[in-house]
């Protein structure tokens, strides 16, 4: 077992208070969901459910799956704002080999924008394989290992109230506009060992 520093452990307990206090609204049960199921990717687990983070701008949600991506799972991340990316006929390749995709901002058009999206999501969460498709190459067959997170400032989903594969997270709007909370919260997230100490922590 890795041993870090008290500070090390006191910032990796300020991301775990902006997840539980922020962006679960002190939910304590959606809290430990929300762990459990980052704590299922860093174990080499996939999630057949999409954690949706739907607020407006400024709550901190974009820092969160930010520091998910640079700092904690590294290159078992994909970022995209584009929907083409969950799609069955557009390229692909930069899926392969990921575990966490994190659709950021999706803009979504129009009505047959929004239901393509929706099906196209659900077909990830429960997928046993994906097609992984690159310009000028072949496509390959390979297991579906990708968990979705799904960030949008605009009601980009649609979820219905049985929706089971869909977890709507009930974010708090209390920090948007405080200036000196976001910078410690981005100081806390960054620094040396931060990172592997959350990943170790999941």
């Amino acid at each position: 077992n890795t041993e870090y520093t008290a500070e090390i452990k006191e910032k990796v307990n300020f991301i775990l208070d902006h997840l539980k206090i922020v962006l679960c609204n002190k939910n304590r049960e959606l809290f430990k969901y929300v762990v459990a199921w980052l704590s299922n990717i860093a174990t080499g687990g996939k999630n057949e459910t999409i954690l949706y983070f739907r607020s407006g701008q400024g709550t901190g949600k974009s820092i969160f799956t930010e520091v998910l991506g640079l700092d904690v799972f590294k290159r078992l991340v994909a970022f995209s704002n584009n929907p083409d990316i969950v799609g069955q006929s557009s390229f692909n390749g930069r899926l392969e080999g990921k575990m966490l995709l994190v659709l950021e901002e999706i803009p979504v058009i129009n009505r047959n924008m929004w239901f393509s999206l929706n099906n196209a999501m659900k077909h990830l969460i429960t997928g046993k394989k994906i097609e992984i498709r690159n310009k000028n190459k072949k496509t390959k067959e390979m297991d579906n290992i990708l968990s979705l997170i799904f960030t949008s400032n605009n009601n980009a989903l649609k979820v219905s109230s049985d929706d089971r594969r869909i977890i709507c997270m009930s974010i708090s709007h209390s920090k948007v506009g405080d200036k000196k909370y976001f910078s410690k919260l981005n100081n806390k997230m960054r620094g040396q060992n931060v990172g592997e100490a959350f990943f170790n922590y999941l």
